[in-house]
């Protein structure tokens, strides 16, 4: 089995033909050009939704909780360099 998949995409005719010049001055395939922007575009998405849960998580912070960052460190057992 692969580990790809076969996207089909409906595209307006015109925009495609200047894709398709597009890519030929950059001397690349279609699908070189756009795979890059499409997992680009993914990636600012889930940045998108990992922000607006930490503001919703900010939000709901009890300040009880709160310990200083050295503490934090500690328990993460990072090393302060």
């Amino acid at each position: 089995m692969s580990d790809t998949h076969h996207l089909n995409v409906d595209f307006p005719f015109d925009d495609y033909l200047y894709l398709k010049k597009i890519c030929a001055r950059k001397g690349l395939p279609i699908r070189d050009f756009i795979i890059p922007l499409v997992l680009r575009a993914m990636d600012e998405e889930e940045d998108t939704i990992l922000a607006k849960k930490a503001r919703r998580r900010l939000k709901n912070l009890n300040p009880a909780d709160l310990i200083p960052i050295d503490e934090a460190f500690k328990i993460a057992e990072w090393v302060i360099t």
